[in-house]
């Protein structure tokens, strides 16, 4: 409702009038009390209670002020008008509903920062650590370059040159005999072993193999300069070869072992029979060579 008193007669005429002065604007527009509701969306409720000056149904004074506002803009009125209505409880004061401690807000405001804090030194601080041990950690500190003069032998004094002998010379009498002849071998200093300098890894060397000896004239021979797939049966119906042979490789089969041979891949196969080559032009067809030993010896083509 409105509160007209402690006010001067005009201000509270005024404020007496504010609903009549709405409903003759909306009368005025041709408007009726729903209409103006459903240009507004509110219920039809809400122009009533204007209307009538019964603030009291429409809630919190923020909201009234709010509805005012909207139906003067609607009428055409000043939305000043809204100012004029007067209350007759004032608006509710804003509290807070919870309260907490000194140390507690202390610690929402202040413990992520903390983390930050903790955090940031056990990233930085490793760092510090290494930028200021890099002297140790740098590899050529400690390691001597190839291209540098091996370092000279410390300089002995004649005291300790003496020193030396003597302790030496207690020590081999002690020694067994046997011991004493190993002892006097020298040893190999460091610097004689040799140096490689390459960034390719290094494996240590295998022996050499022992060299075969000579093949003796007899026989066959068959070397490989490129893959080829080889089957050789012998005489008795055994495969003494069946599969892929690699290139620089050699097989060599007895005079009388062979029975029959198919090879693929036949210009990168050379045979030799007794040591002499063997053409296989005869026993070709296309780039695979397929032969039979008869039992005098004679080769023969193979069909298929």
């Amino acid at each position: 409702m409105i509160d007209a008193s402690n006010e001067p007669a005009g201000a509270g005429e005024h404020a007496r009038a504010l609903g009549p002065r709405l409903k003759r604007a909306r009368e005025a527009k041709q408007l009726t009390q729903a209409a103006a509701a459903a240009e507004l969306r509110v219920p039809i409720t809400v122009i009533e209670a204007l209307e009538r000056d019964d603030y009291a149904r429409l809630g919190a004074p923020i909201y009234v002020r709010g509805h005012l506002r909207s139906y003067a803009g609607l009428l055409g009125l000043p939305a000043a008008v809204a100012d004029a209505a007067v209350f007759d409880s004032p608006e509710p004061e804003l509290r807070s509903a919870q309260r907490i401690s000194h140390l507690r807000y202390l610690y929402d405001r202040y413990a992520l920062r903390a983390v930050y804090l903790l955090l940031t030194a056990a990233i930085f601080v490793p760092f510090v650590w290494m930028a200021n041990q890099r002297p140790a950690l740098d590899p050529a500190s400690f390691v001597r370059s190839l291209d540098a003069p091996p370092p000279a032998p410390p300089v002995t004094t004649a005291e300790s040159t003496v020193a030396a002998n003597e302790v030496r010379d207690g020590f081999e009498s002690a020694m067994p005999q046997g011991a004493q002849a190993e002892r006097s071998v020298p040893a190999v200093e460091p610097a004689d072993f040799p140096v490689m300098a390459s960034l390719t890894p290094f494996y240590p060397s295998r022996s050499a193999a022992p060299t075969e000896p000579a093949a003796a004239e007899s026989g066959w021979l068959f070397r490989f300069s490129a893959d080829s797939w080889v089957e050789v049966v012998a005489t008795d119906g055994r495969r003494l070869e069946y599969g892929l042979v690699r290139g620089g490789s050699e097989r060599r089969y007895a005079a009388g072992q062979i029975a029959r041979v198919a090879l693929g891949n036949a210009d990168a196969v050379q045979v030799h029979r007794d040591g002499q080559p063997l053409s296989l032009d005869p026993f070709r067809r296309a780039n695979v060579a397929r032969f039979t030993v008869s039992s005098a010896g004679e080769l023969l083509p193979t069909g298929g």
